[in-house]
């Protein structure tokens, strides 16, 4: 309620207040929940690519699945460099990055960065380096800078 002096009431000050506080706190509820429903679908979407035999999405869930290693402590290596060399060219190698990125929500790098040696990532790149389309420059997973 506005008084003759053009000020509002302490009560009306305070619903604003406490409307907007709301407002606030529902639409940050809403864009949090609609987010993670986003993430869910789209690793839904991913997963359910996996099921085929030799796309991007399949090598990605073969990856994350030599990282968890079943539960028990470490990575099933093996799995790993079997994985990375049943990628066919270069070019499938960086879609499988975007589907692991896409499918875990990490990129791949910094995984293989916590979870291999340095012994294991040079032949990681080794392997890469075979792969027909793979830049003459050379090949290197080391991470990106963030």
């Amino acid at each position: 309620m506005v008084i003759g002096n053009g000020y509002q009431t302490d009560s009306s000050v305070k619903w604003k207040v406490i409307g907007w506080t709301l407002g606030v706190i529902g639409l940050g509820t809403a864009g949090y929940f609609g987010y993670r429903y986003y993430k869910k679908t789209l690793q839904g979407k991913v997963e359910e690519k996996s099921l085929s035999i030799g796309n991007p999405e399949n090598y990605a869930m073969h990856l994350k699945k030599a990282f968890d290693n079943d539960g028990w402590p470490g990575t099933n290596n093996d799995e790993v460099f079997k994985t990375f060399t049943e990628i066919p060219s270069y070019a499938g190698f960086l879609a499988t990055k975007k589907a692991y990125a896409k499918l875990t929500g990490n990129i791949l790098e910094h995984d293989l960065d916590d979870e291999m040696s340095l012994n294991e990532l040079r032949k990681i790149e080794d392997i890469l380096q075979k792969k027909p389309d793979a830049p003459s420059s050379g090949v290197s997973i080391s991470p990106p800078k963030s």
